[in-house]
């Protein structure tokens, strides 16, 4: 995900107007949804990983992405900018 900016500190988040609020989850939307194979390969690759390396069951089950779990992520980043307006 290119260009994703990350870290940022809450507090410079609070600064921002909800516009700009706004943008951010929208881009984090876009972002995910025009990532959302890429993702799924990285965490198939991952879960992979995990399991080769032995670890619990129950672990592994928790680091493996559910279906429509980022479309779920998609939509509440959606849902939180149109509570922005």
């Amino acid at each position: 995900m290119e260009g994703f900016v990350t870290g940022i500190h809450p507090s410079i988040l609070q600064a921002l107007s909800s516009q700009e609020r706004k943008k951010i989850l929208l881009d984090i939307a876009d972002a995910l949804e025009a990532n959302e194979e890429l993702i799924k390969a990285e965490n198939d690759a991952d879960v992979t990983e995990a399991q080769v390396a032995g670890y619990d069951k129950s672990l592994v089950a928790r680091l493996a992405l559910k279906p429509g779990k980022a479309r779920t992520t998609l939509d509440c980043s959606c849902s939180l900018a149109r509570f922005l307006i």
